[in-house]
């Protein structure tokens, strides 16, 4: 999320990638839901849930 995925430019890819981590390493995700705060969201958002 951090490094290589804040490059890729899409937030789904980001977001699935994520997960299947999460779930690889034993967390028991059923939900997510992940967004990214902008000083000025008129500009640009995005959000996956």
């Amino acid at each position: 999320m951090l490094n290589e995925g804040r490059l890729l430019g899409d937030g789904i890819c980001i977001v699935e990638h994520y997960a299947r981590l999460l779930r690889e390493a034993g967390v028991p995700l059923q939900r997510a839901n992940i967004a990214q705060l902008l000083a000025n969201p008129l500009l640009a958002a995005w959000g996956v849930i």
